[in-house]
């Protein structure tokens, strides 16, 4: 890498839309994460653990994610933090990213794991601009029949997400 780099990632809660920026930088392999719930202690290492064990794993350099108004939402940020990253560090097209809401918590392997108050997290989604959500695919038919006028893509895995997403910059 050159130089810095940097992707958003769109999520939502009950409250309203909340954005996730990931930063690399040139320099020692590092990763930060702030603005995260202070209770949340393992989200840094579940997102990075998935990451590596789903195939994709760190970008090399100094990896910074900065949640901005979280409003203490902890499970539902994952995946939105992984497409970040890999965002970032130029594995997920940043402008195919741009055009999703992402809800998921992410497992030590990169799967997706329900999300409780998705149809709350849903509704929120439904009130911004971005017209499709990727989300757990256990909860993609039950957000479906709630007709918020979303595209809802239900995904396994953030490996499965960072596909779908390379796929829509391809027919873009």
């Amino acid at each position: 890498m050159t130089g810095t780099t940097t992707a958003r990632a769109h999520t939502a809660s009950a409250r309203g839309l909340i954005v996730v920026t990931a930063t690399i930088t040139p320099g020692p392999d590092s990763f930060t994460l702030t603005g995260a719930h202070p209770y949340d202690t393992s989200r840094h290492s579940r997102i990075g653990g998935g990451l590596t064990r789903s195939g994709l794993g760190l970008p090399a350099g100094e990896v910074d994610v900065r949640i901005d108004k979280h409003w203490n939402l902890t499970e539902s940020l994952d995946l939105a933090v992984a497409c970040a990253i890999l965002a970032a560090g130029g594995r997920i097209d940043r402008e195919a990213l741009d055009r999703v809401t992402l809800l998921g918590g992410m497992g030590w392997s990169g799967h997706l794991d329900d999300v409780m108050g998705i149809a709350d997290l849903a509704h929120t989604a439904s009130k911004g601009d971005r017209r499709t959500v990727l989300l757990p695919a256990t909860q993609s038919l039950r957000v479906h029949r709630l007709d918020f006028g979303l595209d809802v893509v239900g995904v396994r895995s953030v490996r499965e997400a960072a596909d779908f997403l390379n796929r829509q910059a391809n027919q873009a």
